[in-house]
């Protein structure tokens, strides 16, 4: 087979039919389905096998069974190993991708000879009602190495966290030792993080192939009160592997941008720890700190490194986290108030 279309499963019985359905549907042919089972506790599996039964395609699924619950990080990984494709596809389970989605893809990447190929995708809700549209432009990124992190962190492309409605050169994954953290829910952003760093092209597409379905309870979908302790852990470490792995990277003409965006990040992540009310007060300054002391470390030489050295030294960590705010939301505002503070010291 030419491409693995892969499909981590956990309970998601409701939906798993309705996804299969789609990869069946594609007018490319030589695709094998990987499914990884990892195991819930909703049937889903049964849905799976009694369509590998009863559907003329499900001949060409195959499945890998985790043996426990080892969360979507892991099981993406397993997809990599054991994928048989030259190509690699990955579609969550309650998602759908049209008809065309691989033949558009493929033909992508072999005319463009690129290291990805991503094309746009459309959020709906459970009931199949559009929320958003993302739209890329058509367009071939390349130019030797890093071709890819300078357009990004230039400011001239746009990707999104999300490692589905890629497809991948599979080579160039396992060259790049590209991986997902093993035991994350949230397993996109350092994924992309890297992949981003180590492509030297990549061809977007305008045409929209996949469909994101939000459902309610779902791995990905934060309570309404805000994130979980699970989630805060699992951003720390996040954080923590993007920085380390930035410094390779350290002499590239990107590398402040690199830094400030990746700081930005975690900011934004340090804000969603202080107004959740599913973290005690108590516990929200370790993870804030952790996360931002990561990125503070590691500006130095960095624009951004006089304005972290400002804002941490704001001991009251109310006030901090209004500064954090203020960068994110109000850098110009913010920007004032640094300099003022700065003047005070």
């Amino acid at each position: 087979m030419v491409v693995t279309i892969a499909i981590p499963v956990y309970n998601v019985r409701k939906y798993i039919a309705r996804a299969l359905e789609s990869a069946f549907a594609q007018t490319f042919v030589s695709v094998e389905y990987l499914i990884i089972d990892d195991h819930g506790t909703d049937g889903s599996m049964e849905e799976v096998r009694r369509m590998m039964e009863t559907h003329p395609r499900g001949r060409d699924i195959r499945i890998i069974d985790q043996g426990a619950n080892l969360r979507t990080g892991a099981a993406r990984n397993a997809a990599i190993d054991n994928a048989g494709g030259e190509y690699l596809f990955f579609m969550d389970g309650d998602d759908e991708i049209t008809p065309n989605c691989i033949e558009l893809l493929h033909a992508a990447i072999i005319e463009s000879g690129a290291d990805f190929a991503e094309a746009s995708f459309e959020r709906v809700d459970s009931e199949g009602r559009t929320i958003k549209r993302r739209i890329f432009p058509d367009v071939t990124i390349s130019g030797g190495e890093h071709a890819v992190a300078r357009a990004f962190y230039g400011g001239r492309a746009g990707f999104d966290a999300p490692v589905w409605n890629r497809l991948y050169d599979l080579d160039f994954l396992k060259r790049n030792n590209i991986r997902c953290i093993p035991n994350h829910i949230i397993e996109d952003v350092s994924f992309t993080h890297q992949l981003v760093l180590c492509a030297s092209s990549c061809r977007l597409l305008s045409d929209v192939t996949y469909i994101y379905r939000i459902v309610e309870g779902s791995a990905t979908q934060y309570h309404r009160n805000g994130i979980p302790v699970d989630i805060a852990r699992q951003v720390v470490e996040i954080c923590a592997l993007k920085m380390e792995y930035m410094q390779r990277f350290a002499k590239c003409d990107f590398y402040p941008r690199l830094l400030e965006t990746n700081y930005l990040y975690a900011m934004d992540r340090a804000l969603e720890i202080w107004d959740s009310r599913l973290i005690a007060r108590r516990e929200k300054p370790g993870y804030i700190n952790a996360i931002l002391g990561f990125g503070a470390l590691n500006a130095v030489g960095s624009k951004l490194s006089g304005i972290l050295d400002a804002i941490n030294s704001i001991r009251n960590i109310r006030i901090r986290m209004s500064v954090y705010r203020l960068c994110i939301h109000y850098p110009r505002h913010a920007r004032i108030y640094i300099r003022n503070l700065k003047a005070q010291r």
